[in-house]
């Protein structure tokens, strides 16, 4: 058992991300596609699609979206982060307008706060 719990895989986290310079049309751009997404995965078991919480999503800002991640890898250890890029119905430039705010904020400012 010991040897199990030393060779521990590395942790990849996976979630919806989506970042704007403005909190509310961050999650307005994103919530019909989560709300698509949600619905799907609830469909497969016959549920009902749950209620949207903005704070189940790292979708704000791009400094709210960098203090979620770094508070999110103290919390777990993950060494590394996918993300859905364009959620189903976003335009492709609002998705990349996310992406580029990604690359140019979100992903410095976790580097300088204690992640890889």
């Amino acid at each position: 058992m010991d040897e199990v719990l030393t060779d521990v895989p590395p942790l990849i986290c996976t979630g919806i991300m989506h970042v704007d310079e403005d909190a509310d049309r961050a999650w307005a751009e994103a919530a019909p596609g989560i709300a698509y997404l949600e619905g799907e995965i609830a469909s497969y078991g016959g549920n009902e699609p749950p209620v949207l919480r903005r704070e189940d999503y790292l979708v704000g800002t791009p400094d709210e979206v960098a203090r979620r991640l770094i508070q999110l890898q103290a919390q777990t250890g993950f060494v590394e982060f996918a993300h859905w890029m364009r959620l189903p119905g976003m335009a492709q430039d609002v998705a990349m307008r996310s992406l580029e705010l990604i690359a140019s904020r979100v992903v410095p400012a976790v580097r300088a706060g204690g992640g890889r």
